[in-house]
């Protein structure tokens, strides 16, 4: 019985040496970042300026390699016509939501001030459009809706909720100012269905464990 507690003993503390160097190799070249938007959301006839926001863990792959997972979403309230006042259950405020995850990888050559970079990757992205027109005009993508005002006036709510796919690229440079501390200084392009596109101007911050 003694043998088998040491040898029992022995396993966990190897289980627990081996979790511990996986984890210290894994966080060794790795970062976090938390990076404020600017984005140029366009989708179906909706077109706006959003603020967004974006969170991610990247590590390093290869000396020339980061592998980059993250979340970053975009919001943006639309000035448009109001609705009939008896219109209430079905009118939807005027905005555009786009949120997802994203997983890249990118090519980075450093230099004495910082790394310059390039990533490409993918976008699994959830994005909600509203508008409103005066008059009846056709909507390019999604649910159209009619809404009529007793001076015989009516204007068109057009509504799109999707779930994309979405191809990303992007350029930039992430500049030492601290030990562990990088500032991000980066342009993105995102493209998807429904003629989807999120052109990003992003300054955030960098940490590197």
């Amino acid at each position: 019985m003694n043998i088998l507690k040491k040898l029992a003993q022995a396993t966990c503390l190897m289980v627990l040496g081996s979790t511990q160097l996986v984890a210290a190799q894994l966080f060794e070249k790795s970062y976090v970042l938390l990076v404020p938007t600017v984005n140029d959301v366009d989708v179906g006839q909706a077109g706006s300026t959003a603020a967004g926001g974006v969170l991610a863990f990247g590590t390093e792959i290869h000396p020339q390699w980061y592998a980059e997972l993250g979340f970053s979403l975009a919001a943006a309230d639309f000035t448009m016509p109001e609705a009939p006042q008896n219109s209430e259950d079905s009118v939807i405020d005027p905005g555009v939501d786009a949120s997802g995850m994203y997983f890249s990888v990118l090519g980075k050559a450093a230099g004495q001030s910082g790394e310059l970079f390039y990533k490409l990757g993918v976008m699994a992205l959830g994005y909600e459009t509203t508008e409103r027109f005066s008059g009846e005009p056709q909507c390019d993508a999604g649910n159209a809706s009619v809404f009529n005002f007793d001076n015989a006036e009516s204007i068109t709510q057009c509504h799109l909720d999707e779930t994309a796919i979405a191809g990303l690229i992007g350029i930039g440079f992430d500049f030492y100012v601290g030990y562990r501390s990088q500032v991000r200084l980066y342009v993105e392009h995102v493209r998807g269905e429904n003629d989807l596109q999120i052109n990003s101007a992003q300054l955030g911050y960098r940490y590197n464990f």
